[in-house]
């Protein structure tokens, strides 16, 4: 044999497991064989030492053959059906006939540029799924809670393996396993409820499991089969059995179940949104045990199901709590908008219920205000203090403030733990929420640190007396934050420095609002006039014409259409001023209901089009959210449309160009309505929304319209909780406005 020198492996013991790499192990386990093949022309470049007593092939003699010259020719076209497929692991498994004789079930999957085959004596049926696996997967849709979804799992799993146990982990955030449902022979003491360590599952297994869901190992006191050569021939490297349904596990592991005095075991992962959520773990204490491949792929199969199944329940859970989460703080915000001092709004019920705390403290200005059970008012100086340089992003969550600060006397009983958002470190400014210690019992199974004794003055892990149930209660910690409770918490610390700032700007501002709604009330008073003005002669004018006869019916049907638009436009005012009035007195409401956007934009386009064409402006309009649904008012968000095309309208010249463009954009609908019209002076930018305000003209008559209907469009807009904004080069150079909406 040609083998290339190479480093020995690493020496695997307790100091190191946590960096073995569990996925090179260079051996698989002897209740199979591995063939590893150039994809090219399924030459064996590597192969198990096992080979000659399975297939009668001496390792010699195979490396360097075709795959295809190990087996029967009556089994060479579904094989290489397989071998050819771009995922072979979707072909699998099939039965293939040795050219001893053997029947064996073969697994085909790539290893980067590797082929890998691997064989099982055939058992068991060659249909991918076991037949009882329907059943199965129907009784898992019944299921109300994740922990009622594991104590299905595990009976189904167990009558599918006929394990003698089999039991679900969950982790928590530190990675320890809790068993939260088994299904076990009678005579076996019950694991339910024991927590295991998280150093019993390193994090490199960890990581494997997420990308390999499935391992097994058929006899846990297994002599590995090496493979020859040790690293492939070609690329010069280990070969990696990620996915190989083979592998040889951690000699650490198997000592580990010898200790639990487990024989067989085999475990499937449960994985939400990419992490590592649980395992599904089988143990087997009479002898050894192998399952077929169908009955492995169909537990595997099951567990992918239950993810799905946890994450389904976790997401729905979550959005309750979020919407939840999002109506307190409405109600805090409408206790802050209503009270007098703003922050004195804060500090109530509400803001306790927000992160679901005992006791909030409010820091500003080097007052403390508290509410519910909290510290003393010094010590919550010192905390506050102690954050300065702690606060990451404006935001501080800890379970064991006690812990961290050097004083602790009285913590416990009110700030063990403790969600704070900083309002401006540098003056000690912060909301802190506080939660009191939680006393909980952990049962072990087993002492959480391993038992270490030397052997030949190597450490070893000890034959588990620490199986044993061992039971710790845990003090100094609070219940844990959760990420919506925290999301709540940023969310008041915009909403507080918001507020900071408004404050401070408010006594600067009010003077020049006073001076400004001076004139603002002459020019709203010179427009008013001009607006009601304007179409009343043209009404008066027309119908002195019509009473004197003097009109034929050409031209008295022109003016009867004159006097109908000129109506329609003071009916019009007259309504943007009674919504005007309703928005200033809080009397604007909305109808919401389940609606399309496209379907109020398209309608808006339609009535609009006569005007535009009736000008000579071309209008363009894309509607690319057609089925996009959202909770809306139809017709004021019609109304915003319809607004913002005849703003556009009034302003483009004739052979102007009007695009209007509706599209999805995440989890948002943009209507854009852009022009080739007159364009915005950036300096009055920022005043295009406000009521009553225009850009500067010569005289009133020049003015178009009273300015409202763009207030009233922002107003509709943000009670839809959306935005609307305003962009121009300048003069002459058109104008683009944007409206994003919640889908």
């Amino acid at each position: 044999m040609n083998e290339r020198a190479h480093s020995p492996p690493l020496a695997i013991d307790l100091e190191n497991c946590d960096r073995e790499p569990i996925h090179i192990p260079g051996s698989i386990q002897p209740h199979g064989v591995l063939l590893a093949c150039r994809p090219a022309d399924l030459t064996i470049e590597q192969v198990s030492d096992n080979l000659a007593a399975s297939l009668g092939v001496a390792v010699e003699a195979a490396l360097g053959l075709c795959l295809f010259d190990l087996f029967e020719a009556d089994d060479r076209e579904e094989l290489e059906t397989v071998v050819r497929l771009e995922y072979p692991n979707e072909g699998c498994p099939i039965h293939v006939r040795a050219r001893s004789g053997r029947t064996f079930e073969a697994v085909v999957h790539r290893s980067a540029d590797v082929l890998i085959v691997e064989l099982e004596d055939a058992v068991g049926e060659r249909n991918a799924f076991h037949p009882q696996l329907r059943r199965s997967v129907a009784r898992l849709h019944n299921a109300e809670t994740p922990d009622e979804l594991c104590r299905i799992a595990v009976r189904e799993v167990r009558a599918l393996t006929g394990f003698d146990r089999v039991m679900a982990y969950r982790f928590d955030d530190e990675w320890n396993g809790r068993v939260v449902a088994e299904a076990k022979s009678e005579q076996l003491s019950t694991f339910l409820g024991q927590q295991y360590p998280a150093s019993d599952i390193p994090a490199q297994a960890r990581r494997l499991y997420t990308v390999n869901w499935l391992r097994f190992v058929v006899d846990s006191r297994y002599r590995p089969a090496r493979l020859c050569p040790a690293e492939n021939p070609r690329t010069q490297a280990p070969l990696d059995l990620s996915f190989s349904v083979l592998r040889s596990v951690s000699p650490i592991h198997c000592q580990y179940l010898q200790n639990m005095g487990v024989a067989a075991s085999m475990s499937v992962s449960l994985v939400h949104e990419g992490k590592l959520w649980g395992l599904i773990a089988c143990h087997h204490y009479a002898g050894p045990r192998r399952v077929s491949y169908a009955i492995r792929d169909s537990c595997e199969f099951l567990a992918r199901t239950l993810s799905w199944q946890i994450g389904s329940h976790q997401h729905t859970a979550r959005a309750k709590a979020e919407a939840e989460t999002t109506r307190i703080e409405r109600r805090l915000y409408d206790e802050m908008v209503a009270a007098e001092d703003f922050l004195g709004g804060l500090v109530n019920e509400n803001l306790l219920a927000l992160t679901d705390a005992q006791g909030a403290a409010v820091l500003y200005e080097g007052n403390v205000r508290r509410f519910g059970q909290t510290p003393s008012d010094a010590t919550i100086r010192e905390i506050a203090s102690w954050l300065e340089s702690r606060v990451d992003d404006g935001v501080f969550v800890t379970d064991r403030l006690p812990k961290l600060l050097e004083t602790q006397a009285g913590l416990e009983d009110s700030a063990t733990g403790l969600l704070a958002v900083a309002i401006s470190p540098a003056h000690g400014d912060y909301v802190l929420w506080f939660r009191a210690s939680t006393e909980t019992v952990v049962d072990w199974a087993g002492h959480p640190y391993k038992n270490v004794k030397l052997e030949d003055g190597v450490p070893r892990l000890s034959p588990r007396g620490s199986f044993e149930l061992w039971r710790e209660t845990v003090r100094g910690r609070s219940l844990p934050w959760h990420p919506w409770q925290v999301q709540g918490a940023v969310n008041v610390r915009r909403a507080v420095l918001g507020g900071v700032r408004r404050r401070a700007a408010e006594v600067q501002a009010f003077n020049e609002k006073l001076v400004e709604f001076d004139r603002a009330k002459d020019r709203f008073i010179a427009s008013v006039s001009h607006e009601l003005r304007t179409p009343l002669h043209a009404i008066l004018g027309w119908v002195e014409l019509i009473r004197s006869g003097s009109a034929d019916e050409p031209r008295r049907a022109h003016g009867l259409n004159v006097i109908q638009r000129n109506a329609q436009a003071q009916a019009q005012l007259v309504d943007d001023l009674i919504d005007m009035s309703r928005m200033a007195n809080g009397k604007f409401t909305l109808s919401l209901e389940p609606m399309s956007l496209a379907q109020v934009v398209e309608q808006a386009v339609e009535s609009i089009t006569p005007t535009a064409e009736a000008k000579g402006v071309r209008l363009v309009s894309s509607v690319n959210a057609v089925g996009a649904t959202m909770h809306g008012d139809q017709r004021r968000l019609q109304q915003v449309v319809w607004n913002l095309l005849n703003n556009a309208i009034k302003f483009t010249p004739k052979q102007g160009t009007i695009e209007l463009v509706l599209a999805r954009r995440d989890s948002h609908l943009e209507l854009t309505v852009a022009d080739s019209g007159e364009g915005i002076a950036p300096a009055f930018l920022p005043y295009v929304f406000e009521a009553f305000r225009q850009a500067e003209a010569k005289s009133p008559a020049e003015r178009k319209g009273l300015g409202l209907g763009l207030s009233i469009s922002r107003h509709i807009v943000e009670a839809h909780g959306g935005s609307i904004s305003v962009e121009s080069p300048g003069p002459g150079r058109g104008s683009k406005f944007t409206v994003k909406l919640p889908a």
